[in-house]
């Protein structure tokens, strides 16, 4: 940067005080706060706007509306934006899985024991088979998937596998055997 337009970008510095480093060594930014306007403190110490005031559209000086929550003040706006994420979060947490992802991931490693029957697992397709293990729910299915259990061994013998691909591929079983 040339000194000409350092001046213009700081004309109210002398002309040692050029750069922030330097200002702040030489004691020229104290010089200059002081010549701010107060406006320390409407940042340091909002105050609330009366809700008349407020209603008329100016919100300058307003707090987020807050809620009681366990003893803690909560804005409403990060209540709403949880709920939110929660929502949109649910499928996924709620076991759900890819189906369609998962049926290479059963032709691979689940097909052998799954499609035929052996050591009593229970065939893709058999809803009688299938119908008390999916009242159990998806999480302990995936659970007994990754874990083992009975004959099968953790992730049926396939430890390269993601829990993820186990995820989706329990999916496409119970979506075959419902």
């Amino acid at each position: 940067m040339d000194l000409d337009l350092r001046r213009r970008a700081l004309p109210a510095r002398p002309l040692s005080c050029v750069s922030f480093r330097q200002a702040g060594r030489s004691g020229c930014v104290q010089a200059d706060r002081a010549s701010l306007p107060a406006r320390a403190p409407l940042w340091q110490n909002p105050r609330p706007v009366p809700a008349a005031q407020a209603r008329r559209g100016d919100r300058s000086r307003s707090k987020p509306a807050k809620t009681q929550t366990g003893g803690r003040e909560v804005s409403k706006r990060a209540i709403l934006a949880g709920a939110i994420l929660g929502l949109a979060a649910g499928p996924v947490l709620a076991g759900g899985g890819d189906p369609a992802a998962g049926k290479k991931v059963y032709d691979e490693a689940c097909f052998a024991c799954h499609g035929t029957g052996a050591a009593g697992a229970p065939k893709v397709g058999d809803k009688a088979a299938w119908a008390p293990r999916i009242k159990q729910g998806m999480d302990v299915l995936v659970k007994h998937a990754i874990q083992g259990k009975g004959a099968m061994p953790p992730k049926g013998g396939r430890m390269d596998l993601s829990d993820d691909a186990i995820r989706n591929a329990v999916a496409y079983m119970v979506s075959q055997s419902k």
